[in-house]
């Protein structure tokens, strides 16, 4: 039985060097070479396999970093609390782009000018630089796969998870205000809670 591309499924028998071999063939007749440079092997990570943090009610678990990528981007599944949980502030990121694809519960976002509700499947491109916000209208949790291209800004949450446990409760404003400077989240003044 055939798989995606027209590719022998793993169930075929067909050993997956194999399989592989024969996509690479394909591209370089097709005149694609869709192969990057990297040191890394390719990455099969169980759910228990990836690190996971808290940060006040949301859930935050890092399935792919930079460091996993060579630097092009990170994978980040989030768990936004409902109200009453305060949302991150509109905010811009000054070096990352960054793409939001929820997979559960709703959204407000904003992207510039563009403010809408957004459900399920839904997805949201914002461009570094480029002003945004959201907000889990409630009541449940909204769940979503954050993006960042180059990676980088997902180091906040790993600090800001180690600030709450060390401090066992949220650091104070200027701290915070610090860490979104140093992950290059501009706010306009206003420190990220997460109470």
């Amino acid at each position: 039985m055939g798989g995606p591309f027209g590719l022998p499924s793993a169930r075929s028998g067909v050993p997956f060097a194999a399989i592989l071999r024969r996509a690479h063939e394909e591209n370089a007749v097709a005149g694609r070479d869709e192969r990057r440079p990297t040191d890394r092997e390719g990455i099969v990570r169980s759910a228990s396999e990836i690190e996971r943090v808290e940060l006040g009610p949301n859930a935050v678990a890092f399935a792919l970093t930079g460091g996993d990528t060579d630097g092009r981007f990170s994978l980040t599944d989030f768990t936004m609390a409902g109200p009453p949980a305060p949302p991150p502030p509109p905010h811009v990121h000054d070096d990352a782009d960054e793409c939001v694809y929820l997979i559960e519960g709703s959204l407000h976002v904003g992207v510039g000018d563009d403010v809408r509700a957004v459900g399920p499947g839904s997805v949201v491109l914002v461009p570094r630089g480029t002003l945004h916000s959201l907000e889990n209208p409630g009541p449940t949790a909204a769940r979503f796969v954050v993006v960042l291209s180059p990676p980088g800004f997902e180091g906040f949450w790993q600090a800001m998870a180690r600030l709450r446990a060390e401090l066992d409760g949220p650091p104070d404003p200027e701290t915070v205000l610090r860490l979104q400077h140093q992950f290059h989240m501009s706010t306009g003044g206003a420190a990220r809670r997460f109470d």
